[in-house]
């Protein structure tokens, strides 16, 4: 059956929604599953990855990898979600082109006020640098593990001298200039602004069977009326349970905390880089 691939900026919901998503009984969910994605391509130095990079050996690899996991789980289907997809759903539609595309849109600024306090604090525990090594190990091919490194290597030294990694999630194919030349809170706005749009742009290129669009601030409003269009286009059976439990638990408060966490100095800092891009998508500043 058609693999659920669902993809947003980083801090957009993904991870809720996917564990909500994942309580369906026929659904096998790989939380973020970097490497599968990456193989034969780990030596590119973003994220970005279209359908010229999709050759039969990486298909049929990505393939019978996650074939290999649905069955270990003895699911039916495929559900995923990995934040840079957003920057490589031509190449996605070459590996899966059967595949429900699930894009949840959220404020940029509730995702730049959410990627603030990731920066600030640290995300990277212990357990999770050690799941991600082991992770990078197992699913990259020997002769790729070397590209691993320089993530792997300031990964580290933030996680030993306290201090905020330069760049977190989706790598933007200018990603690197902005490291050197901006200051965090404008790289951050132009990473939003760089990894929505593309999604944006990509994903207008896709047929409604395959693409579906809505947004985190929608399912918080209305959440039986979302929820049941996304299960729905999914092509989930019995999600009734899904639906109840999203109507139930959703916290609506959650859409308009940024208001009350970024100062106005700082929203004026990061306006010119993403306002254009909120209006296109519908926010007002």
């Amino acid at each position: 059956m058609s693999p659920i691939i669902l993809i947003g900026t980083h801090r957009s919901g993904t991870t809720w929604l996917g564990q909500v998503l994942s309580r369906h009984s026929s659904l096998a969910y790989w939380v973020e599953p970097r490497y599968v994605w990456s193989w034969g391509n780990n030596y590119k130095p973003d994220d970005v990855l279209t359908k010229i990079n999709a050759n039969p050996r990486i298909i049929k690899h990505i393939r019978q990898r996650f074939h290999k996991f649905v069955k270990n789980q003895g699911k039916e289907r495929l559900l995923e979600k990995k934040p840079s997809n957003c920057l490589r759903l031509s190449f996605i539609r070459a590996v899966y082109p059967e595949a429900k595309i699930l894009h949840i849109i959220r404020d940029g600024r509730s995702v730049f006020n959410s990627a603030q306090e990731i920066l600030n604090t640290g995300y990277y525990r212990q357990e999770v640098l050690s799941r991600r090594l082991l992770e990078m190990f197992k699913e990259t091919p020997t002769w790729e593990i070397p590209a691993q490194f320089p993530r792997i290597t300031e990964t580290l030294k933030s996680k030993l001298t306290g201090r905020p990694l330069k760049f977190w999630g989706p790598r933007p194919q200018d990603w690197r200039e902005w490291v050197k030349q901006d200051p965090p809170n404008v790289i951050l706005a132009k990473q939003w602004a760089a990894t929505i749009n593309q999604a944006i742009n990509e994903g207008a290129l896709i047929d409604s069977n395959h693409y579906y669009r809505f947004y985190y601030e929608e399912i918080m409003a209305r959440p039986r009326e979302i929820m049941s269009n996304i299960t729905e286009f999914a092509e989930l059976s019995n999600a009734d349970n899904l639906i109840n439990y999203v109507e139930s638990t959703v916290d609506p408060s959650r859409q308009n905390k940024w208001r009350k966490l970024i100062n106005q100095a700082t929203l004026e800092e990061i306006r010119p880089y993403m306002e254009s891009t909120l209006n296109q998508l519908g926010y007002e500043w």
